[in-house]
């Protein structure tokens, strides 16, 4: 099966605006593991650089993995990013929310036929962060500890 690359957007958040000196990293892993990169590009004005990520950085599976991405504009400027993690028979993409304006109320939505399972990842910006699930619809959800939840319940 051919895969694809996962795929990090990065474009200054307005035109005209100068380039953008920005460093990215996998905040979550130490700096023996394998997969752990430390990188600085340059975006120009005006464009969008494309930035690769190794597939060692997508999650597998359910439970909690180290996988955060780190990206900042050195200076403290406004930069916009999205990503892609686009395979044979899916294709998933984020936005990345700068920690300023991080809120506290999300919205996960997501299909799938009723052989085929779903999945979200959340990312904490701060350690002994506490996460509440409420389930909007009637299927029943199960977390990855094997537990059941329904509709309306909370995890």
């Amino acid at each position: 099966m051919r895969q694809e690359p996962l795929e990090i957007y990065v474009s200054s958040a307005f035109p005209n605006n100068g380039t953008r000196q920005v460093a990215v990293r996998s905040a979550g892993l130490p700096s023996d593991d394998p997969c752990y990169f430390e990188d600085e590009v340059v975006v120009e004005e005006n464009s969008v650089l494309k930035y690769p990520v190794e597939r060692c950085m997508m999650q597998r599976g359910s439970g909690a993995a180290r996988l955060a991405i780190n990206i900042a504009e050195k200076t403290g400027r406004l930069i916009l990013v999205y990503g892609m993690n686009r395979d044979v028979h899916t294709a998933d993409a984020f936005l990345g929310i700068p920690d300023q304006y991080a809120g506290t109320k999300y919205q996960t939505a997501s299909y799938a036929p009723s052989h085929i399972g779903s999945q979200f990842s959340i990312v904490a910006l701060e350690n002994d962060t506490t996460v509440t699930l409420t389930f909007a619809d009637r299927n029943d959800i199960i977390n990855e500890q094997g537990k059941s939840s329904f509709h309306g319940e909370k995890i």
